[in-house]
């Protein structure tokens, strides 16, 4: 199904008088110029596993997944109280820092001011976009988009609520503290699961630290263009 649906989408935006475009899929349609993996991370394990989503191994018990997954820290504690909700008077100097971020990769979004305003202005329940500043300057950019899903487990129906991850950047702090910072911030949002993808700085040797594991694979592919496969 996932072809047909992605042809009709082509066809749509063709009609619209642009031609080239890059898409992501699970499954490789076509020759993916890049590919990546999504890493998952409990934020409410108890409801996870009563949900039926996390299972545990017969070695670990609930409370044992519960510390596993603990987010609070000595650093998490001290980090939090300077990341702060997107604002409009952010807007110009996180746009900055996001330009420049996105000049050091080989395939990156690019956006106007007013693009990155729709993209990435805080909506309720929907998107979420926090900085730190210093001196009035956007120094770390963390941004991520939730998606829920009912789920039923005997004859109980499981609200999930899932944040995606868009993009991490860290410059003044370390990236494992800024993704447990932000994850608690999640987690006080009523998120129950954090995704990324290992692409840009999202090492796997990062996400295991944190207590991510891997899931899907993503192929990120391109029609009407020409090019080398990204490394």
């Amino acid at each position: 199904m996932a072809p047909i649906l992605l042809d009709e989408i082509k066809r749509r935006y063709c009609l619209s008088g642009r031609f080239q475009a890059v898409f992501v899929s699970k499954v490789a349609v076509a020759k993916p110029i890049a590919t990546c993996r999504y890493w998952q991370r409990p934020l409410n394990p108890e409801k996870l596993i009563n949900a039926g989503i996390l299972r545990l191994s017969r070695s670990i018990t609930c409370k044992q997944a519960l510390n596993l997954y603990e987010l609070t820290c000595q650093e998490t504690d001290l980090l939090l109280p300077k990341i702060k909700v997107l604002g409009k008077h952010h807007l110009v100097s996180a746009f900055s820092l996001f330009t420049q971020y996105s000049e050091k990769h080989d395939l990156t979004a690019c956006f106007t001011l007013t693009e990155f305003e729709h993209m990435f202005m805080p909506r309720s329940e929907i998107v979420y976009t926090y900085v730190i500043e210093n001196d009035k300057e956007v120094t770390d950019f963390v941004s991520f988009y939730c998606l829920p899903m009912i789920l039923p487990n005997n004859g109980i129906e499981y609200v999930i609520r899932t944040a995606y991850s868009l993009y991490n950047i860290a410059a003044t702090v370390p990236l494992d503290q800024l993704l447990k910072a932000i994850m608690s911030i999640a987690t006080k949002n009523n998120i129950d699961a954090f995704t990324v993808t290992d692409a840009m700085e999202n090492s796997a040797a990062c996400l295991e630290k944190l207590c991510f594991s891997k899931v899907d694979g993503l192929h990120f592919i391109t029609f009407s263009t020409t090019g080398s496969v990204l490394g």
